[in-house]
């Protein structure tokens, strides 16, 4: 049906009589670097949101438009048959959050979701994106995120459309948000046991790498946020996150190749973070904290990735213990360290498998599916 339509509207975009493109002017600049010298007839492009750039983008984009206007109709249809498939009053599972349970449902007819809170099979609605993207005319909610007490809402959110979030806090018992505003973040957020301290992530503003780490105190300015980790290496992204036990906050820095990990003590933020183990190029891990010790997901001397263990922070890789060895047919991708069970997602022959590690027997399963494939 759609191969006859295809060739229709190419023939259709053909006939029609196209403006030559927009073509950006040439503007020589030298640079030197290392001892090298070139010249960058762009060069000028690097200032985005100059006059020069927008205009010019907004001819590329006109250009665009009228080029694919011919596919019009195709477009449309596509469209409403993607739609025909998808569920607008998808719902997902009840997840826990701080012995809190929620639940994610998309409405037909509103262009946001809502997220509810089951107690007592008593549901309330905790947050309503639409009525956040209200008057905007973009809106993206990056995280979101309850205070370990429950008291607070931390929300990051872009209402402009690139990339850069900002974070508020919202007092759950009365709905009204705090003063408090951090702006141009990469959208993470941590929370900090204390309930008053937050870690989120700020991004170099050329280039938008993910390179620093602050500390937020609520009811202090903004402007004197603590600097707690800078990546300077310009390889290396960061990224935060919090072990499932809530005792340690994770800045990650990795590359392609290599990655480092450094712990904060969620109970005491004052701390500075202690690296896990020192960055070596090539090695590639991460880790998951239990209440008896580390899991380690690595590739030190295993290309397909090892499971090791240790109770401490271990000194060096080889004081940790083999959990899961290397094999040369499986890689393992990713770990979940739960308080009974750990679980492990593996390819083999292309295709993912989940295990599941008893920590009680000692024995493990795959998880049985009817299809050889699954997500």
């Amino acid at each position: 049906m759609f191969i006859p339509t295809f060739f229709m509207h190419a023939q259709q975009n053909n006939s029609i009589e196209m403006k030559k493109e927009p073509v950006a002017k040439k503007y020589p600049k030298e640079l030197t670097l290392h001892g090298h010298t070139r010249i960058d007839d762009y060069f000028w492009m690097n200032a985005r949101d100059s006059k020069e750039v927008l205009s010019h983008l907004e001819q590329e984009n006109a250009h665009a438009k009228t080029y694919f206007s011919a596919f019009e109709s195709l477009t449309n249809s596509l469209l409403n048959e993607f739609e025909q498939r998808i569920d607008p009053n998808e719902v997902s599972a009840p997840f826990i959050l701080n012995k809190k349970t929620y639940q994610v449902r998309n409405i037909e007819g509103k262009d946001y979701a809502q997220i509810f809170q089951i107690e007592n099979k008593k549901e309330t609605l905790f947050l309503d994106e639409n009525l956040r993207a209200a008057k905007h005319s973009f809106y993206d909610l990056a995280d979101w995120s309850p205070s370990p007490d429950n008291s607070l809402l931390a929300l990051s959110e872009d209402m402009i459309g690139r990339r850069k979030y900002t974070i508020t806090f919202r007092n759950n018992s009365t709905n009204k948000f705090l003063k408090d505003k951090i702006t141009d973040t990469d959208g993470s957020v941590v929370w900090a046991n204390d309930n008053k301290t937050v870690f989120y992530i700020k991004k170099d503003p050329q280039t938008l790498r993910e390179y620093q780490v602050y500390k937020h105190i609520l009811g202090t300015d903004v402007k004197k946020d603590v600097l707690v980790y800078q990546e300077d290496d310009e390889r290396y992204s960061v990224h935060l996150s919090k072990s499932i036990t809530d005792k340690y906050i994770f800045i990650y820095s990795f590359s392609s190749t290599t990655s480092e990990m450094q712990l904060i003590d969620a109970n005491d933020p004052t701390k500075k973070p202690e690296v896990f183990l020192k960055r070596e190029k090539g090695h590639l891990y991460e880790v998951d904290h239990h209440e008896n010790g580390f899991y380690i997901l690595t590739n030190h001397k295993a290309p397909n990735k090892q499971i090791l263990f240790s109770n401490q922070k271990p000194n060096s890789i080889a004081e940790c213990k083999t959990i899961v060895a290397h094999d040369p047919l499986t890689l393992i991708e990713s770990i979940l360290v739960l308080q009974n069970q750990l679980i492990s997602e593996e390819r083999n022959n292309g295709l993912k498998k989940l295990r599941i590690f008893d920590f009680k027997t000692g024995g493990s399963e795959y998880i049985k599916f009817d299809e050889e494939t699954y997500y």
